[in-house]
């Protein structure tokens, strides 16, 4: 189980601390809804026990689901639940069943001892595809095992797709499910999805062979419904507000700002739960100004808007919220506004995550930090100062995600998020020269190993740099084999800054560097190409061959590759 749990997707889960507070239908809204999806899960035809929840964004798809997960739970008819988001880094596709049969297992006894026994015969389980994960973590246990067989069904309900990564791996987990589903229909097993309705994934569901097996649920921005949902959510905000703000009027705000409010949201939960923040911001405490504020947004927005604009009284908020930042504060915000947006290019071993490695990767202060997201605390979750070692700052919707990476949408506050990516690996490389300068030979060694360096440092230091090391060796790994590119000159740039750090380190003493042979599936043959690339960049600056490679286990040195030109095998290192 130990290994399960460090494979799964974190904070993933309906009850997971990391979505906490979670999006909830609010007591009155998607009443109807509701009640037809649990009529629908308790009364099923079994050859539709897979639901499609689709509507675009903002409409409270995640509402709807996180709700559904909660009466599941309540009624001990949960199975498993999985939350993606791409803004906050909750959306590797070949974690998925992963996370899956880690909330069964803890759940289902039985179902615990298969798959430990599973991980016994095969240690290297968890590395396989997705494919073959759905294969031996669903079909496997509940088909062959008929694990759960004659037992009440468990929903199982993924929230999101769109946001994972790669329209490959959303076409396959459609697939996968809906062919599970119209082959074994006595299996106990019901399955939920929501997402956007995004062109792969609407195909997908159109597909023949998914059509006969899917109910489907479409929430639509203005429907009667969804507007009268909203009208009860803003009241029920309202009344929040008031009784925050005892010396607000009682009456306030007036039914013209009310239904001006519920008109505009038009249905959209997003828009409704951006404005209330911001009104209700208690770091403002004046909630009658802010609506005012909010109002003038509105009506300027009008005035821009067209048939192409759908978004564009949000965006307009958007853009007052990010112009209510001190313009000294901006270049700080940016930076952790575009490190949000640059995970999604950045390889999964880098661990920078939270915010205090982050403020050493950027040399900024933590205060200084928090003052930058001061006006902000409307559309990120902010960690209090004391979790600043353990947790990040994350977006509460994805639709502030996108409106900062799209230009049309966001203008002078656009973050490109590649270039974001390519900045945080400067400055990652920047603290590893700082490192290599500082070594010096060990006394009576040949070689100093910076892991010693590592160690001498405090706990918290030791750990971030330890981080940094993966980070760049990684990097050097991945990215010069063409594994996983940043950018289109991220390559060449990499390697640069590696041969310039290379090139002050002492050539009279040898020089450990570390690095992770799991990091690449065919090392010898990156090595290979590493060193016939780089040769002659040694060369101009200096150097010889005396950079170790180290920490590769013999498994990985008997693939029949020849060793590279000039490198040669010396005990653990090779030189």
């Amino acid at each position: 189980m130990e290994k399960l749990l460090k494979e799964i997707i974190r904070g993933a889960q309906y009850d997971s601390s990391a979505r906490d507070p979670p999006p909830e239908c609010h007591p009155g809204t998607r009443v109807k809804m509701l009640e037809r999806m649990r009529t629908w899960f308790f009364h099923m035809d079994p050859q539709k026990a897979f639901l499609w929840i689709s509507g675009p964004a903002g409409v409270g798809k995640s509402a709807v689901v996180q709700t559904f997960a909660e009466a599941l739970a309540a009624a001990n008819r949960l199975g498993a639940t999985l939350f993606f988001s791409r803004p906050n880094d909750r959306n590797d596709p070949k974690r998925v069943f992963i996370t899956i049969a880690y909330q069964l297992a803890v759940r289902i006894p039985s179902y615990r001892a298969f798959v430990i026994e599973q991980i016994a015969l095969d240690p290297e389980l968890l590395e396989k595809g997705m494919r073959e994960q759905f294969k031996i973590f669903i079909v496997a246990p509940f088909v062959h095992r008929r694990i759960g067989q004659g037992r009440e069904a468990l929903g199982i309900l993924l929230d999101g797709l769109d946001e994972c990564e790669g329209q490959g791996p959303q076409r396959d987990i459609i697939r996968l499910i809906s062919d599970f589903v119209r082959d074994y229909p006595d299996v106990p097993l019901v399955w939920v999805i929501s997402s956007r309705p995004e062109p792969n994934i609407s195909l997908t569901f159109r597909e023949p062979a998914v059509m006969t097996s899917h109910w489907q649920e479409y929430i639509p921005v203005d429907s009667t419904e969804a507007c009268q949902d909203v009208e009860r959510f803003l009241t029920t905000r309202f009344d929040a507000i008031r009784a925050r703000f005892p010396y607000v009027l009682p009456h306030w705000p007036s039914e013209t700002q009310r239904l001006q409010l519920t008109h505009t949201s038009s249905g959209l939960f997003v828009f409704a739960e951006v404005a209330t923040r911001f009104i209700g911001d208690e770091d403002h405490a004046d909630p009658e100004s802010r609506l005012d504020v909010v109002l003038s947004v509105i009506d300027h927005s009008k005035v821009m808007e067209s048939g192409d604009q759908p978004f564009a009284t949000l965006d307009a908020l958007y853009t007052h919220i990010l112009l209510s930042i001190p313009q000294r504060s901006w270049p700080t915000a940016k930076l952790v506004l575009g490190h949000n947006l640059c995970r999604k290019h950045l390889p999964d071993y880098i661990q920078m995550k939270n915010l205090k490695a982050f403020s050493k990767v950027y040399h900024l202060e933590l205060n200084t930090i928090y003052a930058s997201l001061h006006k902000l605390h409307s559309v990120l979750v902010i960690p209090p100062p004391e979790r600043a070692e353990r947790a990040s700052v994350t977006f509460i919707h994805a639709s502030f995600a996108d409106y900062l990476g799209v230009s049309t949408r966001s203008g002078s506050f656009f973050i490109d998020s590649l270039q974001a990516g390519n900045d945080f690996l400067e400055q990652c490389f920047g603290i590893m020269q700082n490192l290599v300068q500082e070594m010096s030979p060990g006394v009576g060694k040949q070689y100093y190993s910076m892991n010693v360096l590592v160690e001498e440092k405090s706990p918290y230091e030791a750990d971030f740099l330890r981080q940094m090391q993966f980070t760049v060796w990684g990097l050097l790994v991945h990215d010069l084999a063409r594994k996983k590119m940043i950018g289109a000159s991220s390559s060449q740039d990499i390697q640069s800054r590696c041969l310039d750090m290379l090139g002050q380190v002492d050539t009279t003493h040898l020089y450990t560097f570390y690095i992770r042979a799991a990091f690449c599936d065919d090392f010898w043959g990156w090595l290979n190409k590493f060193w016939k690339e780089c040769q002659g960049g040694f060369k101009n600056r200096g150097l010889v061959t005396e950079v170790a490679l180290c920490d590769l286990t013999f498994d990985h040195l008997s693939c029949g590759s020849s060793y590279p030109v000039g490198v040669k095998r010396t005990g653990a290192s090779f030189f």
